[in-house]
């Protein structure tokens, strides 16, 4: 089966000890699985919840997205706009630009913008959107499809030329160095990859890894902060930020109580949020 999704099972339970001490125990189980294998993953998910006698009543299945299943990345107007909610929540948890993990430049260019993601350790994917239609790659370094200055072959082969120029050979993206890439035009229906044979694994480009986030899920990101930046937020405010809701002072003390919403006027206007739709 394919990564392409995972279930979480059970909130805390109480277990008692032999001692007679008892304590709060979470218990998560994760079952990767691709689009078509929903029913199998519920099977399991039962499966596990009668052997471990777990008496919870919630699961829940949180979308990945990976280049083996591409179904989930959003449309192009929603992926910038989604780039674009993650690169200003990330402005509020981070004041430190250099710290921050997702960031959006809606200035990148003339009729261009960059949306991008940076972990700090090596791994990273850029993404360019144009009138052309959006281009992403990515380098996940620990990959088993990652040859330094040499990408895996079929990575770049099938890109539309109109993102050669300022993509595929735009020195600021490092494209020598890339596990993987995804692009839509913009009368393109869906996201395509190239025609890439993988080496057998779990996640052999690391695109799962790098692009889940992107299945557009408010409490994937609040996990994410919670490791990332050891925050506690809630999904609600997330959610809120992913609907492009204008920042208030509010909003902004309940994600980060040290900073005020006036201190976030030049990060407002690089990532150009919120962003406007037509007709309002």
């Amino acid at each position: 089966m394919e990564p392409s999704a995972a279930s979480r099972l059970c909130p805390p339970r109480l277990i008692a000890f032999p001692s007679g001490f008892k304590t709060e125990v979470t218990i998560k189980i994760f079952i990767s699985h691709s689009g078509h294998d929903t029913a199998i993953e519920k099977a399991l998910a039962e499966l596990f919840r009668t052997a471990m006698h777990l008496s919870c009543g919630r699961s829940r299945t949180m979308a990945m997205v990976s280049t083996s299943d591409l179904s989930r990345l959003p449309s192009i107007p929603s992926f910038r706009r989604l780039t674009r909610a993650l690169a200003m929540l990330d402005a509020v948890l981070s004041p430190d630009w250099d710290a921050r993990y997702y960031s959006f430049d809606s200035h990148w260019a003339s009729a261009e913008m960059m949306a991008s993601m940076r972990n700090g350790s090596g791994d990273h994917w850029f993404a360019l959107l144009s009138s052309f239609g959006a281009a992403l790659h990515g380098l996940a370094h620990e990959a088993p499809s990652f040859r330094p200055n040499s990408p895996w072959p079929g990575i770049f082969d099938v890109l539309p030329k109109v993102f050669h120029a300022n993509f595929l050979h735009e020195a600021a993206f490092d494209t020598a160095n890339s596990s993987f890439c995804v692009w839509r035009l913009t009368a393109d229906d869906r996201w395509f990859r190239g025609p890439v044979r993988l080496p057998p694994g779990d996640d052999p480009d690391g695109s799962a890894g790098l692009l889940s986030i992107l299945a557009g899920d408010p409490s994937q990101y609040v996990e994410f902060a919670r490791d990332y930046y050891q925050r506690e937020i809630t999904v609600a405010d997330v959610a809120a930020v992913y609907r492009h809701e204008a920042l208030t002072e509010d909003l902004v003390r309940r994600l980060n109580s040290e900073i005020a919403l006036e201190s976030l006027a030049e990060d407002v206007a690089e990532i150009g949020y919120p962003e406007v739709q037509p007709g309002t």
